[in-house]
């Protein structure tokens, strides 16, 4: 037993150094600027090292661990590294933005919005696996008009990215709900006017989500509708990190071509955090249900 977890321990570290060292090989130490809307939002350096769960707030700037830097280290050393062993090491943390974030000023509430990803195997939904974006990246979006021989204008659009997602159980111990964000539903009562049959289309536009709601003053309403995130913790579990490529070759009809590459991080979530990643301020912390 003593053998047993000295290797877990020392597994651990190798992981977290690592991802301090990849990052500072690559030159990525810091969190991703795209993720950041103006000079106040700019990011720490990533986390190097396990979460401690006991923390009230969190530091200003706080982005989690790197989502890139583990998912390559991760695929690397998976098969010679705790095989066999329930969980990678560690408790990790990831930042994730939300889809929407509006304010009830009636009842000075701040709702937020986390959708949840569809997860893949191969091409085809998996009915039991949901996710949380954690880091986007375009990797190529062109378009372009010419004109054929018979003077018709044609569109081609050519479109690259890669996502990267931790990947859990579902139905999960948190709770999820199918709504149509305020945004959309305002948009379409715009449209067509409430009570307009047209508004059954709603159930098409639903999204499924991690709602949360907490009380905050209208003075700090405007920041934190900016400002505010999600962390998750949780544990690496097997097969610890996967991968999926969706790839669509375009049509006469409709020419070019599509491909979406999908990295997953497998988790057991711990905890959903809801923080202000301005000046770390934790406003809620959801814990899991238990489940039947």
């Amino acid at each position: 037993m003593k053998n047993c977890a000295l290797v877990l321990f020392i597994s651990i570290c190798i992981i977290f150094c690592n991802v301090a060292l990849y990052a500072q090989q690559r030159g990525e130490n810091r969190g991703n600027p795209s993720d950041f809307t103006s000079d106040r939002f700019a990011p720490a350096d990533f986390d190097k090292t396990p979460f401690d769960t006991t923390t009230i707030n969190l530091p200003r700037g706080y982005v989690g661990h790197d989502p890139l830097a583990v998912y390559e280290i991760l695929n690397r050393v998976k098969e010679n590294v705790l095989n066999g062993d329930r969980h990678f090491g560690g408790v990790y943390a990831f930042q994730v933005r939300p889809v929407e974030i509006f304010y009830d000023s009636r009842k000075h509430d701040l709702k937020v919005y986390v959708e949840l990803m569809t997860m893949l195997t191969g091409e085809a939904e998996s009915r039991t696996k949901r996710g949380f974006l954690v880091r986007y990246e375009p990797l190529m979006d062109n378009k372009f008009t010419y004109t054929d021989a018979g003077g018709k204008k044609i569109e081609i659009e050519e479109v690259k990215f890669r996502k990267y997602a931790l990947a859990f159980e579902y139905p999960s111990a948190f709770p999820v709900e199918k709504i149509v964000i305020p945004s959309i539903a305002e948009s379409m009562e715009k449209k067509y006017g409430k009570g307009n049959p047209e508004l059954n289309r709603y159930n098409t536009l639903k999204l499924e989500v991690v709602f949360a709601a907490f009380n905050v003053p209208p003075s700090e309403a405007i920041q934190l509708r900016e400002s505010t995130r999600l962390l998750v913790l949780c544990n690496l579990i097997p097969p610890y990190a996967a991968s999926a490529t969706v790839h669509r070759k375009g049509t006469l009809e409709k020419p070019g071509e599509y491909t979406a590459e999908y990295a997953y991080l497998y988790a057991h979530l711990l905890e959903l955090w809801f923080y202000d990643v301005i000046t770390g301020k934790v406003m809620m912390k959801l814990k899991p249900a238990k489940m039947p």
